[in-house]
């Protein structure tokens, strides 16, 4: 019933510690744990995956950089005297900008902190929705790696 009214705060397998499947999760979990997480390879490619998101929001920075205005001015009719910022905003696909300026336009007060709150997701919704290989061929592609 709790979980029908939304008031139930819990796991739903952890909440019976002794139900069958919270027993064969824990297993799971030390298993995983002990085998996989431990693993130098599953590590080296955590922490390669680090740098390279790492690496993107890095050379993203500019974007993150710019005042209200300067990238209101971006958006609108693509001009800027920041000509890495210009480069790297042409990059963005229009469903993420199209989101962004969507949500600009819900906007009633506090106007420059939404904005930048929006301009931080659309960057990081961005990032966050590359495939690996995308990610990494990006991430080579402007680090001239």
């Amino acid at each position: 019933q709790s979980i029908f009214n939304g008031s139930f705060n819990n796991a739903i397998l952890e909440y019976d510690k002794t139900h069958p499947l919270v027993q064969a999760i824990e297993i799971l979990k030390n298993i995983s744990y002990q085998y996989i997480y431990t693993n130098k390879m599953v590590q080296t490619l955590e922490l390669k995956g680090y740098s390279v998101l790492n690496g993107l929001l890095d050379i993203y920075k500019p974007l993150f950089e710019l005042s209200y205005n300067e990238f209101l001015s971006l958006v609108e009719n693509k001009k800027t005297s920041h000509i890495v910022a210009k480069n790297l905003f042409a990059r963005l696909p229009k469903k993420h900008l199209i989101a962004y300026k969507t949500s600009l336009s819900s906007i009633n007060n506090e106007k420059e902190l939404m904005e930048y709150y929006f301009r931080v997701r659309l960057l990081i919704d961005y990032i966050s929705g590359m495939t690996d290989d995308y990610a990494l061929f990006e991430y080579k592609s402007l680090s001239a790696i």
